[in-house]
């Protein structure tokens, strides 16, 4: 993955959480940054399968997410989750079908959403290594 600035993943957690709630009442969104080449994803509240499949095929679908880029996803936020095995198998095969496989980090602390994560991780195909989730943002930053 490529390196992601301190300030960046930081600042990222909060102010793009603000504006996020501000225009865009969906769970689950995110911003691209083209000097960086990295889609940075939020999630908060509660959050299901749709969520997460709809969430997936917005960013296969955003002509601006470029092959060759990264990913974060920030799970921190998330308070309540519904998402069951048989999502993460359709989120996992929407971005095999459809999407470029870009090396990403997922952050969790909670141990539900961590062992989905994980889940995702072991089914999304590409090399082991394109895909971590921690348990902290500076964990992921380190990545």
């Amino acid at each position: 993955m490529r390196p992601v600035p301190n300030s960046t993943v930081k600042h990222m957690c909060v102010a793009f959480e603000y504006k996020t709630k501000v225009r865009d009442e969906m769970p689950i969104s995110y911003r691209i940054e083209r000097d960086s080449n990295t889609v940075f994803s939020i999630a908060y509240g509660l959050v299901t399968d749709d969520d997460l499949l709809s969430h997936a095929r917005r960013i296969c679908a955003d002509a601006r997410v470029l092959p060759g880029g990264s990913a974060l996803v920030d799970f921190l936020r998330v308070r309540e989750a519904e998402v069951s095995a048989k999502g993460v198998h359709r989120v996992a095969e929407t971005f095999r079908a459809s999407c470029f496989a870009p090396q990403t980090a997922l952050i969790t602390d909670n141990g539900f959403i961590y062992g989905m994560s994980r889940m995702f991780e072991v089914l999304r195909d590409g090399p082991a290594e394109s895909i971590r989730v921690f348990r902290t943002a500076d964990e992921a930053r380190l990545w």
